[in-house]
C-alpha cells in the first residue's frame, strides 16, 4: 500500500540501525524482509526525503516515484560512488545508472555536448555535472532532485542533503588537542566501525589487497574483527615495475 515505488542500486550500510530507529518512532510498521531497500522505502514514507537521506550511509543511487503526487525523486550517495545520469529531452525525462541505458531508448537523440567534449580533451575525463550527451547530466554527489510531472516547468533544482565542506566546517575536528596515541586510537575506532558496517552481507565477502598501505590497513582491521581468515585477491603483472603481487602475498601470509 506504499505510495512510493523505488528503483535502487547499491547498499545502505546502516540500514539495520535505521530500521530500529524507525520502529521506535512508528512501532506499527510491519517489515516483510530484511533488505535495506525495504528499510529506506519505509523511512522515506514516514520520515520524509531529507531526514532519511541525511541519516543514510552507504553507496547508492536511486529513483523514488510518488504515485499519489506524480513526483519523482532521484538521488546519489555522499561521495558519488554510484553513478546517476539524468535529463530532459523533448518532454521525456531520462535517468539511469549508465549512459548506455539512456542511449538504448529509441527516442533519445545522441547529440554531443561540445562543452563536455572540450573538458574531455583537456582533462581526459568529463567532470560533474556534464556527460558526453547534450541535455544529460551526472547528478552531483550528496544531492537529490525532485521532479513534479504535473508542472509545466521543466527546471530542475538540485538540493544538497550532505556536503563535505559543511561537515568539516561544522565539526569539532579542528579542536582536537589530544596526543598522537589518542588520535591513532580514535582513527582505529572509526575505521573499525566503518569496516564492520560494510561487512554486512548476504554473500561471502573478501577484499582486494595490493600490498600497499591503504588495502593492508583495511584487511588488517577486517582480520582483527573476524575469527575466520579473510579471502583476499590481487592482480599481478609480468612487468616488474607495476607488479605488487609479491607484496600482497607477504601481507596475506602474515595476516
Amino acid at each position: 500500500n506504499s505510495k512510493y515505488i523505488i528503483c535502487f542500486n547499491g547498499e545502505v550500510y546502516n540500514h539495520k540501525i535505521l530500521r530500529q530507529s524507525l520502529l521506535k518512532d512508528f512501532p506499527s510498521i510491519k517489515f516483510l524482509s530484511s533488505s535495506d531497500t525495504e528499510t529506506i522505502l519505509h523511512c522515506f514514507e514516514n520520515w520524509g526525503i531529507k531526514k532519511t537521506l541525511t541519516n543514510m550511509t552507504g553507496m547508492f543511487s536511486f529513483a523514488l516515484y510518488n504515485k499519489t503526487e506524480n513526483k519523482l525523486i532521484i538521488s546519489r550517495d555522499r561521495f558519488g560512488e554510484k553513478p546517476l545520469y539524468y535529463g530532459w529531452q523533448n518532454d521525456i525525462f531520462y535517468f539511469a545508472s549508465e549512459l548506455k541505458s539512456i542511449v538504448a531508448n529509441q527516442y533519445f537523440i545522441k547529440e554531443i555536448d561540445k562543452t563536455a567534449l572540450n573538458y574531455f580533451f583537456k582533462l581526459s575525463y568529463i567532470p560533474n555535472p556534464y556527460s558526453i550527451y547534450k541535455g544529460i547530466n551526472k547528478l552531483t554527489p550528496g544531492t537529490y532532485i525532485e521532479i513534479n510531472f504535473n508542472s509545466i516547468i521543466k527546471d530542475l533544482q538540485i538540493k544538497n542533503y550532505w556536503s563535505f565542506y559543511d561537515e568539516i566546517n561544522n565539526s569539532k575536528i579542528n579542536s582536537f588537542n589530544g596526543s598522537d596515541e589518542k588520535a591513532i586510537s580514535n582513527l582505529e575506532e572509526i575505521l573499525i566501525e566503518v569496516i564492520q558496517g560494510q561487512q554486512i552481507s548476504d554473500v561471502p565477502i573478501g577484499a582486494f589487497l595490493s600490498g600497499g598501505i591503504d588495502s593492508t590497513l583495511i584487511v588488517s582491521l577486517m582480520q582483527k574483527i573476524n575469527h575466520s581468515s579473510i579471502n583476499t585477491f590481487t592482480i599481478g603483472f609480468k612487468e616488474s615495475l607495476y607488479n605488487e603481487a609479491g607484496y600482497a602475498k607477504i601481507i596475506a601470509k602474515y595476516l
